[in-house]
């Protein structure tokens, strides 16, 4: 919960991949590019490479000297190695979608 400063990725990968599917064109830009990069995060904390890729180029295409796109990449990095050998293990596993932030 946003009091307890915990952060459900599931939950966040869920519902903000909803309203970027639906409702992006409604958000204003900085909004937008903000719930690229928490769903992008969320998506990869939740084993979900696949679906965090597009999130993640589009935000180091837009922002590339940015910091925060950088430590995305970086994270996108670290999920990619420690992932087992077979996607749809990691991509079904939500023991580590819960952290606090």
């Amino acid at each position: 919960t946003r009091e307890a400063r915990l952060r459900n990725c599931e939950d966040v990968a869920v519902y903000g991949s909803t309203l970027l599917q639906h409702y992006k064109h409604k958000l204003p830009e900085e909004e937008l590019w903000a719930l690229y990069e928490q769903v992008g995060m969320a998506l990869m904390e939740c084993g979900n490479l696949p679906a965090a890729l597009p999130l993640v180029k589009a935000v180091l295409i837009k922002f590339p000297d940015s910091i925060r796109a950088k430590r995305l990449q970086v994270r996108q990095w670290y999920v990619m190695q420690s992932l087992p050998l077979v996607p749809e293990v990691a991509k079904h596993t939500t023991s580590r979608c819960v952290s606090s932030h």
